[in-house]
């Protein structure tokens, strides 16, 4: 089996509920190492482990994560915010020692076995190459000099719709007096 450790910046983050929904359907085996709460923006939030599991079928393996990015701060001038996901940590497990990489004597790391928190597995850390080491995800910001157009243009919706619904809410009760009579 294969295994990753990958670190989210505070940025970005793994749905807790959509995690739980691809392991209950077998599509995925990821765990977050801590609770997620998907409503706090990036200045209230901490970086977090994700901990990602599979078999390996036919020498190869097909790991995924979804992730999200998180709401910004607005900021004057707009712009984005750089969210940089290192590369993750990777894990063999070798229950059985049939690879060469499985008898060297480093000591093994105990961390979750498919997905599950209860079940612990062996694992050997794996050195490896990557195409880049680093993904970068440029996230949209708000701008806080819209702040005035923004206000005044909600403000003139709420009104204008909150007018609508009185009107129509009216000309029911008045057609239906006249239906009743």
């Amino acid at each position: 089996m294969i295994g990753l450790t990958q670190r989210l910046p505070a940025g970005v983050f793994a749905n807790p509920d959509e995690l739980s929904d691809l392991r209950r359907n077998k599509k995925l085996n990821a765990v977050l190492k801590n609770p997620v709460n998907i409503e706090l923006p990036t200045e209230l939030s901490t970086p977090n482990n994700v901990y990602i599991t599979g078999k390996i079928v036919d020498g190869r393996v097909n790991l995924w994560l979804p992730v999200h990015a998180r709401y910004h701060r607005a900021v004057a001038g707009g712009g984005s915010a750089r969210n940089r996901i290192g590369p993750p940590t990777l894990f063999l497990a070798c229950p059985d020692k049939r690879l060469d990489v499985c008898s060297m004597n480093d000591t093994p790391i105990v961390f979750l076995c498919n997905g599950s928190s209860r079940e612990k597995c062996k694992w050997k850390e794996i050195s490896y190459k990557m195409l880049t080491d680093t993904l970068i995800w440029d996230v949209p910001v708000g701008n806080t000099d819209h702040y005035y157009v923004v206000a005044t243009g909600t403000a003139i919706v709420i009104i204008v719709g909150s007018l609508y619904l009185l009107k129509a809410i009216h000309d029911y009760k008045v057609g239906s007096k006249k239906k009743s009579s």
